[in-house]
């Protein structure tokens, strides 16, 4: 598993994986696709964050948007990880944590933290499999989630 950084080049693959999960997008914003712009404005902008493409082989096959210092809490937090719907059941999911997870390490983190839209089922038993535990309720624009953390 590698993972490519997101740029103006590859924003079509990126938007073409987003919407690749309709259930996960009527889920979080009430419509099954984004258009190439919403996409562009959440991986591209001038935003702290890491975006990334990541890839099984040459097959792209997920995406991950993270930020090394979240300016609220101080914490690296994985805002994004999403498998392409069609690899959904094929342990791709995990692996793409645990090569993630692996890079945090070395770059030094010793925590990270995310959130999971409370209506996700599949979300939050996913992320406890990988290790994560709560530790608090929050809004993120209209969406009520869970915070969950982990020790690397």
């Amino acid at each position: 598993m590698h993972f490519e950084r997101i740029t103006e080049e590859n924003i079509h693959m990126a938007h073409q994986l987003y919407n690749a999960n309709p259930a996960y997008n009527l889920l979080e914003n009430g419509q099954a696709t984004r258009t190439l712009e919403k996409v562009r404005g959440e991986f591209l902008d001038e935003k702290a964050t890491e975006s990334y493409i990541a890839y099984e082989a040459e097959d792209p096959v997920g995406l991950v948007d993270f930020l090394p210092r979240n300016p609220k809490d101080g914490y690296p937090w994985i805002g994004l990880m999403m498998v392409d719907q069609n690899h959904h059941g094929k342990g791709i999911g995990s692996a793409m944590y645990q090569s993630f997870e692996s890079l945090l390490k070395e770059r030094g983190f010793t925590s990270v933290r995310l959130a999971v839209l409370v209506n996700n089922e599949r979300g939050h038993a996913f992320w406890e499999r990988m290790g994560f535990t709560y530790y608090g309720m929050s809004q993120v624009e209209e969406n009520e989630v869970t915070c969950l953390e982990k020790e690397l």
